[in-house]
């Protein structure tokens, strides 16, 4: 049984993303926060605290799934299926709704395809749960594209430990940022600015911002040491 209490509004709609990521009928992208064992991706797309646009990886209607006639491989990348935000933008048009300002979740990054329709659709922040390494290899160079188009770039992994939804990062009243970001330069605390040793969410060339070990001992008031390598993997209290 999973315990959700009343989440803050980027995991709220982080949650919505993993929830479609179920529906997900192509298994190229990282294991389903919510169906352990299978493998997806899903999306969605918000404007002012409203939820405008959702998408999954999938085939176009009427057209097989992956899950039922396999993959459609060129060059090591499935083309039978539609990735989730490209979906999502799709059904913005449909739906006459404008994304531009908007903020995509997704549960995984994008890949470089996407990251150029979102920039030019004007999404304004992109958060996803997951580093994956997808089209052309090339997962690296379009965040780099997303913060050359002027798009936030964050992080925000989502677990369930011990039946309850959590966030990597923890929220106390004295580390209040429930979110990791990604930014380019150095590896920094995102509490005081100090460089950090690499963690294993970073990527070459991105940087992934979290607290340092002085600052995780002040917030949490647990010792540096098992705590911090615990919180670093899977998240304070587990």
């Amino acid at each position: 049984m999973i315990q959700i209490r009343r989440l803050p509004w980027d995991m709220f709609f982080m949650l919505q993303a993993h929830l479609v990521a179920t529906r997900a009928t192509c298994d190229r992208g990282p294991e389903l926060l919510l169906d352990p064992g299978r493998h997806g991706v899903g999306c969605v797309i918000v404007k002012d605290q409203r939820l405008i646009a959702s998408g999954y990886a999938g085939s176009p209607p009427g057209q097989p799934h992956c899950d039922e006639e396999g993959h459609i491989m060129v060059d090591d990348h499935c083309r039978r299926t539609i990735h989730s935000e490209m979906n999502a933008i799709m059904q913005c048009a449909l739906d006459q709704t404008n994304p531009k300002g908007a903020t995509l979740y997704t549960t995984a990054s994008p890949c470089f395809d996407c990251a150029k329709a979102l920039a030019r659709v004007g999404v304004a922040r992109v958060v996803s749960g997951a580093y994956y390494d997808s089209r052309y290899s090339l997962s690296t160079q379009s965040e780099d594209l997303l913060y050359s188009a002027g798009v936030k770039v964050e992080r925000l992994p989502l677990r369930i430990y011990n039946g309850e939804i959590r966030n990597v990062i923890p929220t106390t009243p004295n580390y209040t940022s429930s979110i990791i970001e990604v930014r380019k330069s150095g590896m920094v605390c995102v509490r005081c600015g100090n460089e950090l040793n690499m963690l294993e969410e970073s990527v070459e060339g991105l940087t992934v911002v979290a607290p340092c070990e002085t600052c995780y001992e002040d917030a949490t008031g647990d010792r540096v040491g098992e705590g911090y390598a615990r919180f670093m993997q899977k998240g304070v209290g587990a």
